[in-house]
C-alpha cells in the first residue's frame, strides 16, 4: 500500500480495484459511474503463472470462469487518465512495483479481439 499512497501524492487515481476471485468481472464493473462505459482487458497483457495455465487447461475451464475465480496473477488494478499513464507507472517503478498496463476505459459495445475482454 505505501506504493499506492506515494502514487495518489503524485497523480490523480480514477479508480482502485482489489482482484480477488471475481474481480476482473465483478469488482471491476462496481468502480464504473454507468453502464455506458466498461473496461476493455487484454488478457495478454500480464505474463500469468504456469498454475494458472496447467490448471486452466486440467480443469477445462473457460476464460471467463478463470477470471471469475481466480486473480490469475493480478492483485490490484489502478485507473488513471490516458495522460497520466507513463507518469503513474514510472512512479510505481521507483516504489519497486511492477506496473502493466491491462487496458483502457472505453464506451460500451465496442468490438474486442479473442485476446481482449470487456467487463
Amino acid at each position: 500500500m505505501k506504493s499506492v499512497l506515494s502514487l495518489i501524492k503524485q497523480i490523480s487515481v480514477n479508480g482502485m480495484v482489489h482482484v480477488t476471485g471475481g474481480g476482473f468481472y465483478e469488482n471491476i464493473r462496481r468502480i464504473l459511474p454507468d453502464e455506458s462505459l466498461t473496461a476493455l482487458i487484454d488478457t495478454t497483457a500480464w505474463q500469468r503463472l504456469d498454475f494458472f495455465s496447467w490448471l486452466k487447461d486440467a480443469g477445462k475451464i473457460t476464460e471467463r470462469e478463470m477470471l471469475t475465480t481466480f486473480n490469475c496473477g493480478i492483485g490490484y488494478l489502478l485507473i488513471v487518465d490516458e495522460t497520466d499513464t507513463e507518469g503513474a507507472i514510472e512512479a510505481l517503478k521507483k516504489e519497486n512495483e511492477s506496473p502493466l498496463v491491462l487496458g483502457e476505459i472505453v464506451e460500451s459495445g465496442r468490438s474486442t479481439n479473442p485476446s481482449e475482454i470487456l467487463v
